[in-house]
């Protein structure tokens, strides 16, 4: 992924959020899209009250300076995306 649009911290440039390749930050637009997806995935899970840890992790895995990895950020949301799944069948 080439183009990104990034809002979610206090570095965004001039506080209208980054664009292109990188955030100010240092984030990948890659990086961006998946905490995207992440955060997406997290919202399916969140009232739950025994998921409460994990959605505090990955909130915190989508912190500016955190965790860069996309490789940590894919195996985080495949988580969370079954969760959303597993919740979704329990109900």
């Amino acid at each position: 992924m080439n183009e990104m649009f990034c809002f979610q911290c206090e570095q965004t440039a001039m506080c209208k959020g980054c664009t292109g390749k990188a955030g100010v930050c240092g984030k990948s637009a890659e990086v961006a899209n998946l905490q995207d997806q992440l955060l997406g995935a997290l919202i399916g899970i969140a009232g739950d009250r025994s998921a409460d840890k994990l959605v505090i992790e990955g909130l915190f895995a989508t912190i500016t300076n955190v965790d860069f990895d996309p490789k940590d950020i894919t195996s985080m949301k495949r988580v969370w995306s079954m969760l959303v799944v597993w919740k979704t069948y329990k109900h």
